[in-house]
Formats: C-alpha cells, structure tokens, sequence
C-alpha cells in the first residue's frame, strides 16, 4: 500500500555526484509532474517559453535554480564554494557526466521515496 501524503509531498535529497565530480553532493528537489509544469510556467514569465530559442546555458541556469537547492563538498582554491546554479550549469555545459547526473538526481524516485533499495508497494 503506498502512502499517498508521501508522495503529494515536496521532496528534497541530497545526493553524491560521482566521476570528475566525485566529493560533491547537491541537494535536489523532486522534479515531480506537478513541479514539472510550475517550473515551465516560471520560464515562461522569464520569457523563456520557446526552449528551441534559448541558450543551453540559460536553461540550465533556470534548471539548476529552481530544482538544485544547494551543494557541499566543492571547493575553490582550497576553500567551501558557496552554492551558485550558475557555477552549476557551467559545470553541466562542460562536462556531459555533470549534466547527466544531475538530471538523474532530479528525476530519480528512489533518491526521494526509496527505502532500502526499493520503492514503496
């Protein structure tokens, strides 16, 4: 039986990034439906509607605002760098691993309602 108030909930996670990245966790939020369409609408008041038209840094600038909430384990010059999306989005134009990762972060169920390696019944 699955709880329907723990899904209909906001979920956030923080999840460990691998590879270049490795020693980088971000903290995500669930990119659920619902959070799909108010962050089209968000875009849209940004008059950036039309994706074919806007510029891969951009959106995942936007991307990263509005489902990365914060970062630890990166660093400049020895130092914690404080989260930036649009460090981030730099990092995801740059490196293919960086933009797949976070993609999957944000959109995979079990960084949000897994419970030992499952989902709920």
């Amino acid at each position: 039986m699955a709880e329907l108030d723990l899904l209909t909930k906001p979920k956030e996670s923080w999840v460990p990034l691998t590879g270049l990245l490795e020693g980088i966790q971000i903290k995500v939020q669930y990119a659920s439906p619902a959070a799909g369409e108010e962050f089209q609408k968000v875009l849209e008041k940004k008059g950036l509607g039309d994706l074919a038209k806007v510029p891969l840094k951009t959106f995942l600038t936007e991307y990263c605002t509005f489902y990365v909430k914060d970062w630890a384990g990166a660093t400049r010059g020895g130092e914690p760098a404080p989260y930036s999306a649009e460090e981030l989005a730099t990092l995801m134009v740059g490196l293919t691993s960086a933009l797949n990762q976070v993609y999957k972060a944000v959109g995979d169920e079990m960084n949000f309602f897994g419970v030992n390696g499952k989902l709920p019944n």
